[in-house]
């Protein structure tokens, strides 16, 4: 990942990512030492890889619409909320809140909530 991309490209890219189920370039903007504080399915690098390997499995398609961008060098927040369809034909719906401290161009630290609507 470029590290001249601003804030808003990182987080942009990150979603747009997940949001076609591309975990591949998710992680590309994950720093080796991400951490997440307040995931406890997704507190590590790997761990973040893994549950949405396995997350992936299950989803058909993922909408979304983001509400707010703001940056704060070192940090990018986000709000949006989001449509997961399963294959099962189940759907969900939820509504995130998400900060991300910035090191070398890459997301390391992250914290956030979701909440089921």
């Amino acid at each position: 990942m470029n590290a001249e991309k601003s804030a808003k490209e990182l987080v942009e890219h990150f979603y747009d990512s997940l949001g076609v189920l591309d975990l591949e370039g998710a992680m590309e903007v994950l720093h080796p030492d991400y951490r997440s504080l307040t995931s406890e399915v997704e507190p590590s690098r790997d761990a973040f890889r893994d549950y949405y390997a396995e997350a992936a499995k299950h989803i058909k398609g993922v909408s979304r619409e983001v509400q707010l961008v703001m940056a704060d060098a070192p940090w990018v927040g986000i709000l949006q909320t989001f449509k997961y369809e399963y294959h099962d034909g189940s759907v969900e719906r939820s509504h995130s809140s998400d900060f991300y401290r910035i090191e070398d161009g890459l997301f390391i630290e992250h914290q956030g909530v979701t909440l089921a609507l």
